[in-house]
């Protein structure tokens, strides 16, 4: 669903468990928040690899906290908002900004939680919606510009 309805947009939709370790459910991005694991050994990957008999492998599936996330860029854009989101104790009156460093944007991401609660069925979820504020040329001063002096001399002799 979120997939099919966010095709195209730049914003993110992710929906995430309430309850630790806060598993993500579904996200616009398509990530499944699973991953294929060695039975014997969950920390490595079961190898996808053609020439390897897999029927000599034991593998499971196992759900992925969100703060794990970080297979693709757009899973580390979900958990790095997620953990700053909570860090801020994901306050529904603003939009929380997150830079995120090691990708290939450069702006931030604008992001707010909305908790999804229906107690009479157990359901408690926090619904993630991220969108790029990509970085402008105009939104800077700099030196040269009329407002670099003007803020210059006022930052330098205060507000008296």
């Amino acid at each position: 669903y979120l997939t099919q309805n966010y095709e195209g947009s730049d914003t993110i939709i992710a929906i995430v468990e309430e309850a630790e370790p806060n598993y993500i459910l579904a996200s616009s991005t398509g990530s499944t928040g699973v991953k294929r694991v060695l039975d014997d050994d969950t920390t490595q990957p079961c190898p996808d690899d053609i020439e390897i008999d897999q029927s000599a492998l034991s593998c499971k599936f196992v759900r992925i906290p969100v703060a794990e996330m970080n297979d693709n860029t757009m899973e580390q854009v979900i958990s790095t908002t997620y953990l700053k989101q909570r860090e801020r104790n994901f306050p529904q009156s603003e939009l929380v900004s997150v830079r995120i460093d090691n990708i290939d944007f450069d702006g931030v991401y604008a992001s707010q939680t909305i908790p999804f609660t229906t107690p009479e069925i157990g359901i408690s979820w926090r619904i993630m919606i991220i969108s790029p504020v990509p970085a402008r040329a105009e939104d800077t001063i700099m030196p040269g510009d009329v407002t670099f002096a003007l803020l210059l001399a006022i930052t330098s002799v205060g507000f008296a």
